[in-house]
């Protein structure tokens, strides 16, 4: 790779963090982390309805547009931790509209995530990885899929919870006595 490849890296990461440290916005990005947070953790969990997840994804659009009048508290370049949070925070909403998207285009139950809307899994629509990737022209993730290998490990039928023809535990085996 040439030289001016890292050099724009560098260029970007760079201007991103002087932008940070420099703007005079009224948002206090642990503020936001925080709201963030309970958003999802409320509504893109185990557990999933879509008319949730589209309220969440339309209140990550609003993250987004306060992120960009974030404040940091401490503008200093010598450990400086809010400087640390705040870029991460960015990357958390982006993270958490992938995310959303992701999981509101997937109608079933599949796994660890469950709709009720849609309790069953889907194979014929979503035996499928799901792959985000960031498109820096809109600001936004792009959700594709690709094609899951079941050629070693065919899908099979998991059913959770107690089951009333489940055989009977076997009987405890009597102890030894010692002589």
């Amino acid at each position: 790779m040439p030289q001016s490849v890292y050099d724009a890296v560098v260029k970007q990461e760079t201007d991103r963090q002087n932008w940070i440290v420099n703007n005079q916005g009224d948002e206090n990005p642990y503020l936001l982390w925080q709201e963030m947070g309970r958003w999802m953790t409320d509504n893109c969990t185990v557990v999933r309805h879509n008319e949730r997840l589209q309220q969440t994804l339309e209140r990550c659009q609003q993250w987004k547009e306060r992120y960009k009048r974030v404040k940091l508290s401490d503008t200093g370049m010598w450990t400086n931790q809010n400087l640390s949070f705040a870029r991460a925070t960015r990357d958390m909403i982006v993270l958490a509209e992938a995310i959303l998207q992701g999981a509101l285009m997937r109608n079933e139950s599949r796994g660890a995530h469950y709709k009720p809307a849609f309790p069953k899994r889907n194979d014929e629509e979503f035996l499928k990885t799901t792959i985000a990737q960031y498109d820096s022209a809109i600001g936004s993730p792009r959700i594709s899929y690709d094609a899951v290998d079941v050629s070693l490990v065919p899908p099979r039928l998991r059913e959770y919870g107690k089951k009333a023809d489940a055989p009977a535990a076997p009987a405890a085996r009597p102890e030894k006595a010692m002589a």
